[in-house]
């Protein structure tokens, strides 16, 4: 009879398994052993690498490999390789263990010194030398509810807890204990005889803990014994899964374990936790995933709104947190300028004016420098940093990247020149408000690090754009319902600090339409025009194929965003983007107008379901107002906006006429007639003079001259252009050209094409297109 028969299960862990094998002579000196593989289905060529190791060092008379066509599970399969032993004990071991020289040696004689006990568990180190915990109690219902939750994280030191890992345990000691970890796990050949193999019910996890409990049930001790010591180097044959899965898995062992051993209430109390930790391992695995994680994005998100609504009254921390992101932007982008500048997007489609944090002088709540500003300057500072690091030394590869950057954008070069000539008739004429009106433009700047990124790290920058893309087109729905809600119902304790922070922050306007209905609108909501038109695009092209169900998210939420918003021009570019990708996707749309049609439907219809469940849900209870009254609101075009818009539109003629080849530059001004209720409590006569205008494309006439619309649609035909000749998906261009055709007409009436929201969207698809450079 020999000594020790060895059971190693393997998945996927040749190289492990390699070096689990090679230890195994050394480690068994003295004894008569043999060693059976069990292999469940390894894609990785574990099998053979295993023989070949085996007649490498000369054990191949020793070894026997099973090559299962699936994946039986650990208890399984252990008992596959039990099956048919002549030893005096079996050991199973897993693939990630390393044994040194003469270690199962003393595990085989402190077993013999102990004949009562049916297992015995060696001291397990890590690679580093340190103690591994090996040993625990037996679960209880208390000890388990932790787990589940994760509390073991951030509360290890709950009584529950320390007695379940035996944190009192004397590592140095040899004692009987409830169980010992099933990484090297001997079991005595008798124990075996009377109580059979593992319970093959658990699938991976618990088999180990079970057969500890029926070990003891009978009448047998498990010992963990210190002089024996093997290396382990975590659970990597394991570790492959996602933590969804092996939550998952964890879960049903966990229940089978109560379900025979502590039936009733505690198996039902465990039960009812399970859905808790499912959702927790969602969370965790998103997290986990990085900044590719869209999930991870929309916490930060969250987070930085909640920053902002909790410093908006004190103007110090307002300044502190502003200056600590600073650090944060300069730092990732020093080191990682693809996601510094995915963090850059995402403020930009959450932030609307850039104000959520900013920094102010003393106790002033207005004014100062905005966190837009900050994380600006700080990536551009942490990107040139970055780029000189790699460019340094490659004068002439720095030439022929320029090059190839300029090539096929001219129409990028023609704009930089409009906005140099803007800038000298500004300073030329001495217009007041130069510096104020000139800012925005320079959020251009960024074009230099988009297409350096585009072109050298071009993948990783896409990734993380849609990521953080996909955050924000979710939270701007979420952020619109919950400001919805709020002031539907007129909570005191939230309405008020609410309304302060969304004006003062620059987020957007709050304002009462009709009975308890308010329009919400967030400039950031121009991207829900994208959004709907992508959502559109996909629903046509994949008419007959299931969306994905973000999409379907996206699509509702950018309805919502759409409706709420009550904006009459996102509304008409809207129309206008619609319109356009029907026309360039008629044939298509022929085939599957009605199904295409029916998700339009549905989606809108839930939009519009959600806005109505939020207006009238009765905690507190309100009298509800008209959808018809609150939509039917645009339809005129006497209110304070709309009249104030037909106000400058004369103005800005007149403007344009004083100096229609060279025009006024940056900082040239125009005074009209407002009827903003704000204006008119400062000025009762109405009168307010500003650069900014609502007619977009007459602004730039008025500051560029007769070059500034055509060089701008210049750009926007490029761009589409190209987008166009992309090899992508079919719904992909064609949302994008709907797109560009809806930002152009929204243009007409609120100017989008001179403030960063807009340039966002022509910098994004120009690291779209530059990370092609065949096409480029």
């Amino acid at each position: 009879m020999k000594d020790i028969r060895i059971v190693t299960v393997s998945w996927n862990v040749e190289e492990l398994l390699e070096r689990c094998l090679r230890s195994l002579p050394a480690a068994c000196q003295e004894l008569e052993w043999d060693i059976v593989i069990v292999d469940n289905n390894s894609k990785d060529g574990s099998v053979d690498r295993a023989r070949k190791v085996a007649d490498a060092i000369g054990i191949t008379p020793r070894v026997t490999v099973i090559a299962n066509p699936d994946n039986r599970g650990f208890a399984r399969a252990c008992n596959q390789g039990i099956a048919g032993h002549d030893a005096r004990y079996v050991l199973l071991l897993n693939p990630d263990a390393e044994c040194p020289p003469s270690s199962l040696s003393e595990l085989v004689r402190s077993a013999d010194a102990r004949p009562d006990a049916g297992i015995v568990g060696p001291k397990l180190i890590y690679p580093n030398g340190n103690y591994q915990e090996s040993v625990r109690c037996f679960p209880t219902v208390w000890s388990q509810l932790c787990i589940l939750l994760r509390l073991h994280l951030i509360a290890g030191w709950l009584p529950a807890l320390r007695r379940y890992f035996c944190a009192d345990l004397d590592a140095t000691k040899e004692q009987n204990v409830d169980q010992v970890m099933g990484a090297c796990f001997l079991i005595r050949r008798e124990m075996i005889e009377q109580i059979g193999g593992l319970d093959e019910r658990y699938f991976i996890w618990f088999e180990e803990v079970d057969y500890c409990k029926m070990a003891i049930e009978r009448g047998w001790k498990v010992v963990y014994a210190p002089a024996a010591t093997v290396i382990h180097h975590g659970g990597q044959s394991f570790g492959q899964l996602f933590s969804v899965k092996k939550q998952r898995m964890f879960n049903e062992s966990l229940g089978k374990y109560f379900q025979k051993w502590m039936p009733g209430w505690r198996s039902v109390l465990i039960r009812l936790a399970m859905p808790f930790s499912m959702a927790i391992a969602q969370a965790i695995d998103a997290l986990r995933t990085g900044a590719q994680g869209w999930l991870l994005w929309l916490v930060a998100l969250i987070a930085l709104d909640t920053l902002s609504l909790a410093t908006v009254f004190f103007p110090s921390a307002r300044s502190i947190g502003t200056v600590v992101l600073g650090i944060l932007m300069a730092v990732l982008a020093s080191r990682k300028p693809s996601l510094g500048l995915a963090a850059l997007l995402l403020e930009l489609m959450v932030g609307s004016k850039g104000a959520l944090l900013k920094i102010t002088e003393g106790s002033a709540v207005d004014g100062g420098t905005s966190l837009r500003i900050v994380l600006l300057a700080a990536f551009i500072g942490g990107w040139l940093f970055n780029a000189i690091q790699y460019w340094f030394g490659k004068r002439a590869q720095i030439l022929k990247t320029l090059r190839e950057a300029i090539r096929g954008r001219w129409a990028w070069v023609a704009l930089v020149l409009v906005v140099l000539w803007g800038v000298i008739r500004g300073l030329q004429l001495h217009n007041p408000q130069f510096a104020d009106d000139a800012n925005a433009w320079g959020f251009l700047v960024l074009l230099v690090p988009v297409i350096d990124l585009a072109r050298r790290d071009g993948d990783r920058l896409i990734r993380y754009g849609k990521a953080a893309a996909m955050a924000a087109l979710v939270w701007l729905p979420i952020k619109t319902v919950l400001l919805i809600y709020v002031f539907s119902h007129g909570i005191p304790s939230l309405s008020q600090p609410l309304y302060l922070w969304v004006r003062r922050t620059g987020v957007g306007e709050v304002t009462l339409v009709t009975g308890n209905l308010f329009r919400i609108f967030i400039q950031s909501q121009i991207y829900a025009v994208f959004a709907w038109l992508a959502f559109c695009s996909l629903a046509m092209v994949k008419a007959r194929r299931e969306i994905p169900r973000v999409w379907w998210a996206i699509g509702i939420g950018s309805a919502i965003s759409l409706l709420v918003c009550l904006s009459r021009s996102f509304w008409i570019g809207l129309a206008a983007g619609g319109l356009f990708l029907v026309a360039i996707s008629a044939r298509m749309l022929l085939k599957a107008f009605g199904m295409w049609l029916g998700r339009v439907l549905i989606a809108m219809s839930l939009a519009l379901a959600i806005i109505l469940i939020t207006v009238a849900f009765p905690l507190p209870r309100v009298d509800v107002g008209s959808l018809k009254d609150l939509f039917g609101s645009r339809g005129s075009t006497t209110d304070a906006a709309a009249e104030s818009r037909w106000n400058l539109l004369p103005v800005l003629i007149s403007k344009i006429k004083t100096q229609p080849i060279l025009g006024s530059g940056f900082g040239a001004t125009v005074t009209y007639k407002s009827k903003d209720p704000r204006i008119l409590a400062k000025n009762p006569e109405g009168l307010y003079t500003t650069p900014a205008f609502e007619w977009g494309w007459l602004e730039h006439w008025v500051k560029f001259g007769i070059i500034g619309i055509p060089v701008m649609l210049w750009l926007l035909l490029s761009i589409a252009w190209r987008v166009w000749k992309l090899n992508e998906e079919r719904w992909v261009r064609v949302a994008i050209v709907s797109s560009i055709v809806a930002l152009a007409v929204v243009h007409i009436f609120t100017p989008y094409l001179n403030h960063p929201l807009g340039f966002t969207v022509l910098l994004v698809l120009e690291a779209f297109i530059a990370h092609r450079p065949d096409v480029s």
